[in-house]
């Protein structure tokens, strides 16, 4: 028990630390493909997989209304593979929920399920490519 409480007291403070402090991307941490429907994606430091935020196009251009940003896992630690996320997955960790905003054609508004609270804008940049856009310090930024 007295190691088990040195270890939380004095080891995991700076294993945090050390985690804040990077600035560089870990040399061990894959970097998802650059396609034309990737938005963003997380990753965690529990392993390599990597949950991936697509747009979701019903026919070229055309986002779904429904369901405009697919999301799933690749999953690196299984050679890169998909894998749809599971219904916890969806419903109280990586989820989405989104609605049209009125009086402007395919723009939507995001609100992620684990930073409720806070809106992306998912809208046509002047190219007609689509971007998430989140507000940081009170300038639209985009991810």
């Amino acid at each position: 028990m007295g190691l088990l409480l040195w270890y939380c007291v004095n080891v995991l403070p700076l294993q945090g630390q050390a985690w804040k402090t990077r600035t560089e991307w870990p040399a061990d941490y894959p970097r998802p493909p650059k396609i034309p429907e990737r938005l963003f994606y997380l990753q965690r430091n529990l392993n390599a997989n990597t949950v991936v935020y697509d747009l979701n196009f019903d026919s070229p251009g055309k986002l779904n209304p429904k369901k405009p940003i697919d999301v799933y896992w690749l999953r690196y630690e299984e050679g890169g593979k998909r894998a749809e996320l599971s219904w916890l997955q969806r419903k109280f960790g990586f989820g989405y929920s989104a609605r049209r905003v009125k009086g402007r054609p395919g723009v939507f508004e995001v609100e992620l399920v684990a930073y409720d609270g806070r809106k992306l804008l998912l809208k046509p940049k002047a190219d007609g490519r689509y971007a998430a856009f989140l507000p940081i310090a009170g300038k639209p930024a985009e991810l």
